[in-house]
């Protein structure tokens, strides 16, 4: 609650900063204001195709998302099992991580049709994150669990289920 509190001064002043700059500039074409943007959106809303391109848009970031999820986790199993395979993998995810989304978007938008682009540049900034928790996770998880699952001769599924994942959740989170 005091989160949002504190956030509704925030949102105020660079609303007021917005307005003024747009009234400085005075020309909607390149800056317009607050409530010319609403205006605009709320004509927007009314029609179909606003929710479809919406819609669509959401689906593909999800796709994005979930892209990223999945190949971030199973290069993070990889890599946590080949030393050989994290040295190789490691420096492309600093470096995707250092480097600015504008960067990947004006090569993803030569390289691509534009109706990849969100999925692919969702997948890429994703993927280290997702990379990084899952490792983080893997490499945290107690060993001590893992040996008493192998004394014990827990099924895999079950080491998966109760000691891998849990492990691994708030990493991923």
């Amino acid at each position: 609650m005091n989160r949002r509190v504190n956030g509704f001064p925030a949102l105020g002043f660079w609303t007021a900063v917005w307005y003024l700059a747009a009234l400085t500039l005075d020309n909607p074409l390149l800056l317009p204001t607050p409530v010319q943007v609403l205006r605009c959106l709320g004509g927007m809303m009314v029609t179909c195709a606003f929710w479809q391109t919406a819609a669509v848009s959401m689906l593909r970031i999800l796709l994005g998302v979930a892209c990223a999820v999945a190949l971030g986790t199973v290069l993070a199993v990889l890599t946590s099992r080949s030393r050989l395979l994290h040295a190789l993998i490691a420096p492309a995810m600093t470096a995707m991580q250092a480097t600015p989304v504008a960067s990947f978007t004006i090569l993803v938008l030569i390289w691509v049709d534009r109706d990849y682009v969100p999925v692919l540049i969702c997948g890429m900034m994703g993927l280290p994150l997702v990379w990084n928790g899952v490792s983080s996770g893997i490499r945290e998880t107690e060993i001590q669990l893992l040996e008493m699952a192998k004394v014990y001769q827990l099924p895999k599924r079950h080491v998966l289920r109760r000691i891998w994942i849990p492990s691994v959740m708030p990493f991923f989170r």
